[in-house]
This record gives structure tokens, sequence and C-alpha cells, in this order.
């Protein structure tokens, strides 16, 4: 049996001196007893290209327009790696890896600590190999960073008795925007498919009893510490931070070094996942171990943290640290768990995806187990979600997943049917960021109303590039940023369409500010905006679940081609006005009803048309 794997660590020594025209940068790298040295110069020009491609990458993951495609995302991992792996560091990188693979190891953990400060911070996770054509973190090399520090690591010790995890949330659990509710379900659904309720203990602390944080963590032995909230990063600072929400005021930010004192004092903490963006992100004029929420921790003795160094989606959030504990408790060590994140952010291997790259992993051991509990048999759901992060397709293995009944986790579809009923259309309603926490029990309500109408709910992760902020109305969900990765959606969820829901204004190549935005000609997936929909429900005087689901059904009829329907100028209370001015639409939510005869007449299915009064008539109100 081969023992787990020393991970390959790289020292990157030197100071960058940008008036000079050349840096010298030295590569210490060692594994086990065998060592390397490689000295590297660097064009100053070479330098800023680089930092400029990693600019460019921010920017468009965070948002903004730019061209970035695939090809720059190969060219910058490429830059890095020739920096990083280059003469005798890449002949023993090249020996021991090809040991580590003749000794049937799945993985060899490269650790990457570096000297100077803009260069610490940099996005190493895109290391990309040019002779094996392949991003190194997503292959046999997961990639964790560390810091420098006078004290050993502490050492991990899988844990064999009961399991204590801390949910620190950063806002209210019913928080409207980030969902804390679908996060604690997620992590809950995926320990408790592993473990017997008496093997874990899983605690919450909100965010108004933040002040009793160090008595928590003094009265008990917790394992792992999770944060799931805001995050942010002051540049003015040059320190991350936690934002804790404060009812009436401006949230409380807990910085970088002092979140770090209090989590350090207690040593049986083997993990903290802080689930937030940028928390990962350092400053270039201070270490990482002073300026990142995640560096600081590592300094101060905790042996691994998760964090991540752009902003995600929040549904996104939810799967990775749901697949990253899934696989942990698999057995697996912190480097593979991560990679199996990675694997279910890469999406689709033809998009332009990068989110793959934004978690971060500091620890001195990736090679180290977290659990080594007595598990009880996995269900099978989180059988089929492991199977998603080592080849399978990652949303065909949740689709499977969502027919197991309600112990199922939040993060694959479901839908709640009459086994008897034979549904004529089926659709699948997924909610980008619009915050519509009522959709299971709309859909559950509405397909029993009817039965022409197949509803399901759909948890996916989400390209964290999907928004446009450069417009001048704001930000925009951009359909083409969507396309590759939404095209084949259908299919892999079986149903006929996919209605996307999403809190900003949708824009294609040639329109903005739209209520919605097929993808394709197919009108398979639509994009719909529920921006000022709450306005206009209360004007209206119904619910914003059912102004919602209004425009869903408004979307699908239109995606039917049998009949012809399409919106038309004229304001008639009808699901296809076309309402210009957006506020029209209270028209139609005043009626809830399809009597408009010109659209109605050309529908000739007299189920079609009942299923359609039904779901007109539905008086579902937001819980």
């Amino acid at each position: 049996m081969v023992g787990k794997a020393s991970p390959l660590r790289f020292f990157l020594l030197g100071k960058v001196d940008k008036s000079k025209p050349e840096q010298i940068i030295k590569t210490f790298v060692e594994w086990n007893h065998a060592r390397a040295v490689q000295t590297l110069s660097l064009r100053t020009e070479e330098l800023s290209s680089v930092i400029s491609a990693i600019a460019e990458l921010r920017g468009h993951v965070e948002g903004n327009v730019g061209v970035f495609d695939r090809a720059a995302l190969r060219k910058l991992g490429e830059h890095l790696f020739g920096i990083l792996i280059t003469g005798q560091a890449r002949i023993l990188f090249d020996q021991v890896t090809g040991r580590m693979k003749s000794l049937g190891k799945e993985t060899l953990p490269l650790e990457i600590i570096a000297e100077d400060h803009e260069i610490a911070g940099w996005p190493w996770e895109y290391v990309f190999d040019p002779h094996g054509e392949q991003f190194l973190s997503q292959e046999f090399h997961p990639i964790s960073r560390n810091v420098f520090s006078l004290d050993p690591p502490r050492p991990i010790q899988a844990k064999k008795d009961k399991l204590r995890l801390l949910i620190i949330l950063g806002v209210p659990i019913d928080d409207p925007y980030i969902s804390p509710a679908e996060e604690l379900k997620s992590i809950e659904n995926v320990f408790s498919a592993h473990l017997d309720v008496r093997s874990f203990e899983l605690h919450i602390l909100n965010p108004g009893d933040i002040h009793r944080l160090q008595m928590e963590l003094q009265n008990q032995a917790y394992d792992i510490v999770h944060f799931f909230g805001h995050a942010g990063f002051d540049a003015d600072e040059g320190t991350g931070y936690l934002a804790i929400a404060v009812p009436g005021e401006k949230p409380l930010r807990i910085m970088a070094e002092d979140f770090a004192k209090f989590i350090s004092r207690k040593k049986s903490v083997k993990l903290v996942f802080l689930n937030a963006c940028k928390t990962a992100t350092s400053s270039s004029e201070f270490s990482p171990a002073r300026s990142s929420v995640a560096g600081a921790l590592v300094l101060r003795g905790v042996p691994a943290v998760v964090a991540a160094q752009f902003s995600l989606p929040d549904q996104t959030a939810h799967i990775l640290a749901a697949t990253i504990y899934n696989s942990l408790l698999y057995g697996q060590p912190l480097g593979e768990a991560i990679r199996a994140g990675r694997t279910v952010l890469s999406l689709e291997t033809r998009t332009r995806v990068f989110d793959w790259g934004i978690p971060v992993l500091y620890t001195a051991s990736p090679s180290a187990k977290l659990f080594s509990l007595q598990t009880k048999q996995p269900a099978s759901y989180a059988t089929l979600y492991q199977a998603g992060t080592t080849g399978s397709d990652f949303v065909e293995a949740l689709a499977k997943a969502g027919g197991e009944g309600t112990s199922q986790p939040s993060v694959i579809a479901s839908a709640a049917l009459d086994a008897v009923n034979q549904h004529r259309i089926k659709v699948a309603i997924v909610d980008f960021d619009a915050k519509a926490g009522f959709l299971p029990e709309l859909v559950e309500a509405a397909n029993k109303a009817q039965t022409y109408y197949e509803f399901r709910v759909a948890y996916i992760p989400l390209p964290s590039d999907y928004v446009r902020t450069d417009e001048k109305e704001g930000g925009q969900t951009y359909v083409p940023r969507l396309r590759s990765y939404l095209e084949p959606m259908p299919a892999k969820l079986g149903v006929d369409h996919v209605c996307c829901l999403t809190q900003h204004m949708v824009a294609n190549e040639t329109h903005f500010n739209l209520f919605m935005s097929a993808l394709t000609d197919e009108r398979r997936v639509m994009v719909v905006s529920t921006k000022d929909l709450r306005k206009f429900a209360a004007e209206a005087h119904t619910s914003f679940a059912k102004t919602v689901f209004s425009l869903c059904l408004s979307a699908v009829m239109w995606a039917d081609k049998r009949w012809g329907l399409e919106y038309h100028q004229e304001t008639a209370g009808c699901p296809m006005d076309y309402c210009e001015v957006r506020s029209h639409i209270t028209v139609g939510l005043r009626k809830m009803k399809f009597d408009h005869e010109p659209c109605r007449s050309k529908i000739r299915d007299e189920q079609m048309l009942a299923a359609l009064d039904a779901l007109a008539a539905l008086d579902y109100r937001e819980q």
C-alpha cells in the first residue's frame, strides 16, 4: 500500500523592485530529502505583463466586460508555470511526478510559498503546464499555499470521535440576498448523509451573537469553524475582513488579524472554511500572513483554511462547500477534496468559466485527512454527488439524485409530483440570484393545481462572470456569457425548458434592460428578470411569489412554438404583453387571467388552456 504523498514545496525567494529593468527570483524546491534551486531572471516588462493579465482576469471574473477567454487564461497559466517550474525545478518536478504516478498515487500536492508580497497573492491555482496540456490544480497536482512562519505548522490528527462544527453567520438566517438557510441546509444534509446524528454536532452562531464567539470557542472543542456571509478587502488598510450584519447600522468589520486571534486560541480547530468572497485576497504591500484573512489564520497556527480569492455566486458557494465536505467525509485528503470542488466548478470544459480557480487552500498538510470516523453507509445521493466530482457530469449526477425524497441536499434538482400524472411539458426553474426561497413550495402548489406542466426547482453551480457591470443602467445578467454552459441544461435536467431567475435586468448582444431573453432561437432556456417585481407586485396587490411565477409561465408559453405566440406591444393584461414601460406589468398582475382572445385563440389544446387557467387562479403567497 502506498503511503500518503508529501507535498512538493516551492519557495519563491526574492523581492520585486519595479524600478529596476530586471527581477531576480530564486526558486527552491523540496520534496522529502530531494532539493533543487533555480535562479530566474525576469524582465520587468514581462512581470508587468503578468500583473496586467491577473488584473484582467480579476476584472472579468468580478463582472466587468473584458476579453479574457480560455486562451488568455492558458497564456497567463503558462507564464506562471514558467516562473514557478523551470530549469532544475522542472527536472525535480518531472522526476517526482513520474515516480508518484508509477507508485499508483492519485495526486502529488504542490505547496507554494512566496517571499514577495505581490507574487504571494498571484492566482497560482491557474498554473498551466504547456507540455502536459493541463491546468495543474485540476489534474494530478492539487495546489495549496502557505506563509513564512517561525513556528512549525500544527499537525492534523484525523478526528475519530464526535465531530463538532461551528457555523458563524455574518448575516441573519432569513437574509433575502445571500440565502444562508441554503448554506446551512446543504452542509447539514451532507454530514447527515455520512454520519449518525449522534456522531456530529452543528452549532450556529448568528450575527447578533458574535460577541459570544470567544466564549463559544472556549466552551466547546470545535473541529471545524465555517463562516458564511460577506467579506471584503480594505485597500486603504491593506487587509481583508469579515462583515457581520448589525441591524440599522453599518456592518461590523472583523479584520483579518483580529479574527485569527480569536480562532487560533482554540487548538482543536483543524479547518476554517471561509465561504465568503475575497477571503484569500492579499495586499501587494504586506504579507498574506497579515493582509488576507486566510493567511492570518495559518500564521497563527490553524492547520488548514479554505477561502476564496475572487467573488463566487451564492448558489455556487453552497455547492462548493457541500462538495468539499462530502469528499472529506469520504476520507479524502484536503488537497483531493479541494480538487473535487474545482471539478464541480469547472462546469463544462468547453465553457470559458474560470470559477474552479477561485477556491484557495492554505495548509502545510494537503495530504492530511481530517476525518477517520465510523461512518454509516452514505446515502445514495452522496454517492452520486461524489461521482460528479470524479469524471461524471456533475449536474446530471445531481439530477439523478433529485428523485430520492425529502432528505436530499438542497443543491440538487427537485420536484414534488404525483407519480400517476403524465405531464406534457417539463420545466425546471433555476434561481440565479433572485432569492426566491419560496420556489419549492410554489412549485409543489403549481403541480397540484394541474397536470399539464411539471415544474421542478433546480440548484446548479453558476459561473461567476455572468453579470456585466459596465452597462449605464447598472449590472445586467449577460446572456452570451451563459450560453455555452446553459445550452445543454434541459437535457441534463431531463426537462423541456429551463427558466432562470435573476435579480438584474437581462442583456444580450443587441439589447439591454430586458425582462426576459432566450438563450438561443430554440427557446429552450430563458433568463427572466425579477428586478422591481416586489414593488410591482405590491402595487398590483398580489404576491411577489405569484408575480415571479407569472413571468416564468409567460416565458414558457412564448417558448412553446406550436402556437406561434409572440409578445405584443398592446398592454391588454395578457401574459404576452411586452410592457416596454416596465410598470405596465401591473395591468396583467391585477387581472391574472388569460382571456386575451387574439392570443388565447391560437392555442388549440384544451388541456393546456385549462392548466393555464388553473395556474392563473393559483393563490400562493410567499411565506
